[in-house]
């Protein structure tokens, strides 16, 4: 039987796995790197400089920034004294212009309230408790704010995104999931019996072993699927466009790789498992918090089974 998971596969038996949107470019299709490090050059962009978001930079490219606390927003601001749909920043023949769109309480500029508004480079744009500041394509300032940014959603001992980058995406693929009705998977991941690793050899040997982990998993993933350290020994693996039978295929793979992988430490060869659970986005979920919570019941049944073993909501 062909596994679809395998690189080398034909790709019709690959196509069982993932199914990609044709003529669409999402997050999804990006890779960290593209997504953080490489940001493309030439555009104006905002920065949120106070705010829950704080150090998230939006590139301001063809199709205009929505803001507002609805999911499919381009920046979901889910905070009191924003609007389900609150303002937009967009391209018109004067230049880049702020603009509500009749919001409650109002979008300020400089904190002077505004309908619409012409930006200048460095404006600061108030919503609610988040604010914006602008920064137009020639900005000295783009690098210094993309080294904070990388900082800000970038694990140090794993060196891939940590938890508060992953939350931004998979909200931002929770609104593109509804959008175009497509499947979203996530697989909650937890190194077994790590707590003996870290008492045994000490926490220099134990983050190694996080980091080779990270490592290793990542080298094998698709494009489209989004792995992050989500705290402590526990992973968070992001599957858009895939079912469950699909994100049993990658749970299943990603255990045999980490099983038979041989991690070292000086002079001694480590045996790591991992349990792994997940769920699929329900219809009635809203939030991040919701999907992980079902992936993590799943997690739970795996380890209380006897660990080094996948279980995912439905009987995968």
């Amino acid at each position: 039987m062909v596994n679809p998971y395998d690189k080398n596969a034909p790709q019709e038996a690959q196509e069982q796995l993932v199914v990609e949107e044709p003529n669409a470019l999402t997050t999804s299709k990006l890779s960290y790197d593209q997504l953080v490090r490489t940001l493309p050059q030439g555009n104006p962009r905002v920065v949120i400089v106070e705010g829950s978001a704080l150090g998230r930079i939006l590139e301001l490219a063809r199709n205009p920034i929505t803001i507002g606390r609805d999911p499919r927003n381009t920046l979901c601001l889910d905070e009191s004294g924003v609007s389900r749909t609150h303002a937009v920043i967009m391209h018109q023949s004067q230049g880049v212009i702020v603009r509500d769109v009749g919001s409650k309480n109002g979008t300020f500029v400089n904190r002077e309230p505004v309908q619409e508004h012409v930006l200048v480079d460095g404006d600061m744009i108030q919503l609610g408790s988040t604010t914006l500041k602008y920064l137009s394509q020639n900005n000295p300032e783009h690098s210094y704010y993309e080294h904070l940014h990388q900082a800000s959603v970038q694990d140090p001992v794993t060196d891939i995104p940590n938890r508060r980058y992953f939350e931004e995406f998979v909200q931002r693929e929770i609104a593109r999931t509804r959008r175009y009705d497509r499947p979203l998977a996530l697989l909650m991941i937890d190194l077994d019996h790590f707590k003996k690793v870290n008492d045994t050899y000490g926490h220099v040997c134990g983050d190694a072993v996080l980091h080779d982990f990270a490592h290793v998993v990542s080298a094998r993933l698709r494009q489209s699927e989004f792995l992050a350290r989500y705290g402590g020994e526990e992973f968070a693996l992001t599957l858009p466009e895939t079912n469950l039978r699909g994100a049993s295929i990658v749970a299943e793979s990603i255990r045999l790789l980490v099983e038979k992988h041989g991690f070292t430490w000086e002079n001694h060869t480590l045996a790591v498992t991992i349990s792994i659970g997940g769920a699929l986005l329900g219809p009635d979920m809203t939030s991040v918090g919701e999907l992980v919570q079902a992936a993590d019941q799943e997690l739970y049944k795996a380890k209380r089974g006897g660990r080094n073993r996948v279980c995912l909501a439905g009987g995968y």
